[in-house]
């Protein structure tokens, strides 16, 4: 029996290209695939050791409790039972490792009968704390008078609480085409503001899956996708739906496709979205 092996694409195949399982994750973070219930992890995906301090062998057939401990568990079980229903990952809480003291930001939901949870360094904004970030949002979004001066104010706020070196607020249209409608970008990135896409630059399974998941984040596209360890979630006999996943790894043509635009990292604390 052949071993199931990660999906692969070019120019020719893609708009067949199954993107919402690719095998892999961006590699800054880490995620871990958990049976629902028990919470034992099944599979591990990026830097384990950087952000966990654990290899993924240590991982692997563990209790998230081992790492996280009791009173984390139970906050994410009250995140998950919050997030029933919803269609879309929310951020979970900030985790305090009692190893060393690292915050993390976590990530979790819930989908073919798996907990996925999704770690990244947390790292400080020059705007301030969530909640100082959330009423700057609100306050955009209740002077707007326009639809154009609504998509910029979003835009301008998740620069200010990201510090992705470039937003974009994108807009499909009707004929399948899309337009840049709204950006906000650091002094020297280039501007994609007004920018027309042919639909043909969109895969039709792609457009689907950026109306479920509305967030696109890619802070590196010159990354090496982590692989999935298993790559096939050995309770399902499937490979991972990722498709609500904030380190989901992108197709590669979208990456070649990026960087040929010029949205490349100029520097480690640079970000692109």
């Amino acid at each position: 029996m052949t071993s199931p092996t990660a999906p692969s694409v070019d120019i020719d195949t893609c708009d067949n290209e199954p993107i919402h399982i690719p095998g892999a994750i961006q590699p800054h973070g880490v995620l871990l695939a958990l049976t629902a219930g028990s919470l034992v992890v099944q599979q591990v995906a990026g830097d384990t050791q950087g952000v966990l301090g654990a290899t993924p062998e240590e991982l692997l057939g563990q209790s998230v409790e081992t790492w996280l401990g009791a009173a984390q568990v139970a906050r994410l079980q009250d995140a998950l039972r919050v997030q029933r229903g919803l269609t879309r990952s929310l951020p979970m809480f900030e985790v305090i490792l009692l190893k060393d003291g690292r915050m993390l930001d976590a990530f979790v939901h819930e989908g073919d009968g798996v907990t996925i949870l999704e770690f990244e360094r947390a790292r400080a904004t020059e705007g301030g704390d969530a909640g100082a970030a959330m009423r700057r949002l609100q306050s955009h979004l209740a002077g707007a008078r326009t639809v154009a001066a609504l998509l910029q104010g979003i835009a301008d706020a998740v620069h200010a609480v990201t510090g992705f070196g470039r937003v974009m607020v994108y807009r499909f249209l009707p004929d399948g085409s899309g337009r840049v409608e709204a950006e906000a970008r650091d002094a020297g990135v280039a501007s994609f503001l007004g920018l027309h896409y042919p639909a043909a630059d969109i895969p039709v399974q792609a457009r689907a899956l950026y109306l479920k998941n509305w967030l696109r984040l890619i802070p590196d596209v010159t990354y090496v996708p982590a692989p999935l360890q298993p790559l096939v979630h050995p309770a399902t006999g499937r490979m991972l739906d990722l498709s609500q996943s904030v380190l989901r790894s992108v197709s590669p043509i979208h990456l070649e496709y990026l960087s040929n635009m010029g949205a490349m990292v100029i520097n480690p604390a640079t970000r692109v979205s």
